[in-house]
């Protein structure tokens, strides 16, 4: 992951999700075309926001974060966390 200088969209759209679990921000929800497999025809989905300060390419460059991840306390996932996914779980 560290070594892919430009993930394919659905890795991107996947780090949204970490960010938010993590208690980072996205951008707000707008749509661009995206493309979630090679040689597929771009569709219209939500921007990601990998490349925003605080995004998935920050989390994924920190040198803890495997270990930041396997320690993740998913008990303490509230309504609030639940929320916020939301669109991500419903795209």
């Amino acid at each position: 992951m560290k070594a892919n200088r430009n993930p394919l969209d659905i890795i991107k759209y996947i780090m949204d999700a970490v960010v938010i679990f993590f208690g980072g921000k996205v951008v707000p929800i707008s749509i661009e075309e995206k493309t979630f497999k090679k040689g597929m025809n771009p569709i219209p989905f939500m921007k990601d926001s990998f490349d925003e300060p605080g995004g998935g390419k920050t989390i994924l460059s920190d040198m803890q974060f495997m270990k930041n991840l396997k320690e993740y306390a998913k008990d303490s996932i509230n309504d609030e966390t639940m929320e916020l996914l939301e669109p991500y779980l419903n795209s």
